[in-house]
């Protein structure tokens, strides 16, 4: 059975010093200093492990009370997609954003203004939501979709 490394990025410089070491060791294929250098890591580690267990609760914790992905990833110093990686491995379940819905008369207006050459970046911008979901929305509703040109062309000549 293997041992899953802990994340690096929530603890100090001296793990990551000695990861780069352990590579370039690895790399040359120096395996006396390979050892030395993982017998000094596990010590090391040994010595963190409750700063890497605070800083995990700590995130969890900020994730809770309501700070992003995106925040903690920058906070912490890795990528949106290692933080969810991250998360995932830790089993925190994730929020998700709640469907934007339309009332019936902002669906009529929303529908009109897209037959009458409104793009769907300025829809999104008076209704709310995204052009994303503008347009699926739109499609749910089966409005036939613009071409590009279609679109393009609308949005130049509307006011003539």
């Amino acid at each position: 059975m293997t041992t899953k490394k802990p994340h690096f990025r929530f603890d100090c410089s001296g793990c990551r010093d000695l990861e780069r070491q352990l590579d370039k060791a690895r790399s040359a294929k120096d395996w006396d200093k390979f050892n030395e250098l993982d017998l000094k890591r596990k010590e090391h580690l040994q010595r963190v492990e409750p700063d890497l267990k605070q800083s995990k609760q700590k995130a969890i914790r900020m994730y809770r009370s309501g700070v992003t992905l995106s925040e903690l990833a920058e906070k912490m110093g890795v990528s949106l997609v290692k933080m969810r990686e991250i998360f995932k491995e830790w089993g925190e379940p994730r929020r998700r954003r709640e469907r934007v819905s339309y009332s019936p008369s902002a669906k009529e207006k929303m529908v009109s203004d897209y037959r009458a050459g409104v793009s769907a970046h300025e829809i999104a911008r008076r209704y709310g939501g995204s052009h994303t979901t503008v347009l699926k929305r739109l499609r749910e509703w089966g409005v036939p979709m613009r071409s590009r040109s279609e679109a393009g062309m609308a949005g130049r000549y509307r006011d003539c």
